[in-house]
């Protein structure tokens, strides 16, 4: 039991290591499989990102797809494998009138078309799928994705070498010392077996030791959440324990911990660096504790070597585990990307010379405040994919949860998704629309995205839409280009990010992913979640995608998506569009058909925190998503009320769509006119910010630290309503 060790009669907080945790149960070795385990179950994903033929783990969930019913309820949908059956029926008709025969005949000749047809359609999908392999099989041995998957294995390896080998190596000392000290009773057949609070410190002890080098990618987050299973734990326990060590570290460093210039200098002394790295013998390690021990004193006070309240890790463990992170508070903040700015700073104003408007804004004011409880191990950011105001920047994402992430929301381009959010609603409230959405219903001709079907009626009225949407599907590419070079520059920090976006917002993210495996940076995406993408179904795209995220690549999408088929209509997307049908052929994406709730585009700005939820993501704000649903129920009953008025007026006074396209135009413009007014002013705001930002960086060196406070509280308080 915890508390109680053979000869140790020491206080628990002091004494505890992640030696003595497994020693005593004999299960130092188990514990090494099970991560050496989960290390090669995470390098097999990349490898089956990158392959031909289906593994038999492939083969158990290739034909399985998520679907959400109408409450929102995941369902699992399992493709038939049933034998297709030849038509049976008796050849007995002796007893059957003239009528009878003459009715079984024409079944049977029914049956047989159908059975014909079944026969043609199997033939049809066996050839397109032997098709498919062909290109399947053309494109992962292609050049660049040959470079790409060795580049992603290597970057891996990378990682596994180094974060496996602290783990053992440091682990394998402490058993060293702990058996020449006389430890080690009783034994366990599996880590679940371990009593709760001590699997929590071994989870706890791991994250430590994944800290000490200096970064918490997307590969030590996932390695992390795997080990869970082997552990049994739920998955709120890592979720608490990050929120924990998250506000300890800036906690200490707000305390003013840091290490004098002799210090430093011992702690990456390559003897030093060696024992604390890879383990050199306990001598080196005494050593170690006399320089590091105070230093460690603020992050005992703080709660992180505690896993629950009074039971945890001594000094020397939490010391050893943190490495240089234990005695350096601006290393702390570097880990949390709090120098120079970096997410609401000049870094960010110099990307205004690629696209005319790109922040990130806080979702939650005290994101940006003293506040030490505000840090988190974890970045997200939510990209919205089109606005009707500017507090729509940031209103979708107020659903990311407040204990796994430092949320944030994307603003770019804010006057062109202006125009795209004002074009969509008024033309979805027209008559015209009406008329559009019922034939497309009726003849379900938007699947072809073929704008020769479309009622020419429509299409005379479109240019409403058309324009603001062409716009965007430029500009998007350039943002997320831009957000690709952020993220490389680490205005993160160290920690891994999770990408949300719908709409347009979502193909800014797949330009950003594609940016990166284009750079070959990996190790900075965790998860990615995709509703409603303004994207191909190209399988090349979503390899690319797959290849630099480590977590979750999702795509929610909706067959009955009109607007956005109607928008694509004139766009030659052979491949189709993501946010219309499931990415067939990449292992590892997970495809969402939430077509029984989202039957609207507009709806995806209301429904991505229900998608999430559904898709079983943690750190979702349940009263949040609730909220924007009843918000989503109250916009939509408003538009199909506005939208019937008109097709009344229609009626009555006989309005041709162009004439009705001409009054919808007139009605915008009264709406771009204050809108660029606005924009043209926070545009301004935003550049003097940057201008007296740079002044006070040239003349003092650095930012200075409270009136840098005050700039990005007022960046925030724009939009936040928290």
């Amino acid at each position: 039991m915890i508390g109680q060790r053979k000869n140790d009669n020491k206080s628990q907080q002091q004494e505890e290591t992640l030696a003595t945790l497994l020693a005593d149960a004999g299960q130092e070795e188990l514990f090494i499989q099970a991560i050496s385990h989960v290390a090669s179950s995470m390098r097999n994903d990349i490898e089956n990102t990158f392959s031909i033929a289906r593994s038999a783990e492939q083969d158990e969930t290739a034909d399985v797809e998520v679907h959400l019913d109408e409450y929102g309820v995941p369902q699992g949908v399992e493709a038939s494998h049933e034998p297709m059956m030849s038509p049976s029926w008796s050849s007995d008709q002796t007893d059957l009138t003239k009528q009878e025969q003459k009715a079984l005949k024409q079944q049977k000749k029914s049956e047989e078309q159908a059975f014909k047809q079944r026969q043609k359609a199997e033939a049809s999908e066996t050839k397109h799928r032997e098709k498919a392999e062909m290109m399947i099989t053309k494109e992962v041995q292609s050049e660049e994705f040959r470079d790409l998957r060795q580049k992603a294995i290597d970057h891996f390896d990378q990682w596994s070498s180094q974060a496996l080998g602290r783990i053992e190596d440091e682990l394998r000392l402490e058993m060293k010392e702990q058996q020449d000290a006389g430890g080690g009773v009783g034994k366990v057949n599996s880590l679940a077996e371990l009593p709760e609070l001590q699997r929590m410190l071994i989870l706890h002890s791991c994250l430590l030791l994944l800290l000490g080098l200096e970064h918490y990618g997307p590969e030590s987050r996932v390695f992390l959440k795997r080990l869970l299973s082997h552990l049994d734990l739920a998955n709120i326990v890592l979720v608490n324990d990050e929120s924990k060590v998250a506000q300890g570290l800036a906690h200490a460093a707000d305390s003013g911990m840091n290490a004098d210039a002799e210090t430093q200098k011992r702690i990456h002394d390559k003897k030093v660096a060696r024992r604390w790295m890879i383990g050199a013998g306990a001598a080196v390690g005494a050593t170690l504790i006399g320089v590091t021990g105070g230093l460690a004193a603020p992050l005992l006070a703080a709660g992180v070597g505690s896993a629950m309240a009074g039971v945890g890790l001594g000094s020397t463990a939490v010391a050893t585990y943190l490495g240089a992170m234990a005695g350096s508070a601006p290393l702390i903040g570097i880990f949390f990307g709090a120098y120079g700015g970096k997410m609401a700073g000049e870094m960010v104003g110099n990307y205004a010379k690629e696209v005319s408007d790109f922040a990130f804004i806080p979702v939650r004011k005290s994101t940006f405040s003293k506040d030490a409880d505000s840090r988190r191990l974890r970045v997200a950011i939510g990209i919205s994919g089109w606005v009707t105001e500017d507090a729509e920047v940031v209103k979708p994402w107020q659903f990311i949860g407040k204990e796994g992430f430092e949320a944030y929301a994307l603003r770019w381009e804010l006057g062109t998704l202006l125009d795209m959010g004002h074009g969509m609603t008024t033309y979805a409230k027209s008559a015209t629309w009406g008329f559009a959405k019922n034939q497309a219903i009726s003849h379900t001709f938007f699947a072809t995205l073929s704008a020769a079907l479309w009622p020419l009626a429509v299409a005379k009225a479109s240019r409403l839409v058309d324009n603001p949407f062409t716009m965007a599907l430029q500009k998007s590419i350039k943002a997320g280009r831009v957000l690709a070079d952020a993220l490389c520059n680490k205005v993160q920090g160290e920690r891994p990010v999770t990408l949300v976006g719908y709409s347009m917002g979502a193909r800014v993210i797949v330009a950003c992913l594609e940016e990166l495996a284009k750079r070959r940076e990996f190790g900075i995406v965790e998860n990615v979640v995709l509703a409603g993408a303004a994207n191909s179904r190209d399988t090349k795209v979503w390899r690319r995608i797959r290849a630099v995220v480590y977590g979750r690549v999702v795509n929610a999408y909706s067959s009955s998506d009109f607007l956005l088929a109607f928008l694509f209509r004139t766009h030659n997307f052979t491949t189709g569009v993501a946010g219309l049908a499931p990415i067939e052929n990449v292992y590892g994406v997970e495809n969402v058909d939430v077509s029984s709730i989202v039957k609207s585009h507009f709806q995806y700005r209301y429904m991505t925190g229900q998608i999430m939820s559904a898709c079983g993501f943690e750190d979702i704000d349940h009263h949040a998503v609730e909220r924007e649903i009843e918000r989503m129920q109250k916009e939509t009953a408003q538009v199909e009320k506005e939208r019937a008025e008109k097709e009344r007026m229609a009626r009555e006074e006989g309005l041709t769509p162009e004439e009705e396209a001409k009054i919808m135009e007139e009605q915008l413009q009264k709406k771009r006119k204050p809108a660029k007014e606005k924009m043209d002013d926070a545009m301004s705001g935003m550049k003097q910010k940057f201008s007296k930002m740079s002044m006070n960086k040239r003349g003092k060196g650095r930012v200075d630290s409270e009136e840098s406070e005050v700039e990005r509280s007022d960046s925030a308080s724009e939009y936040n309503m928290d």
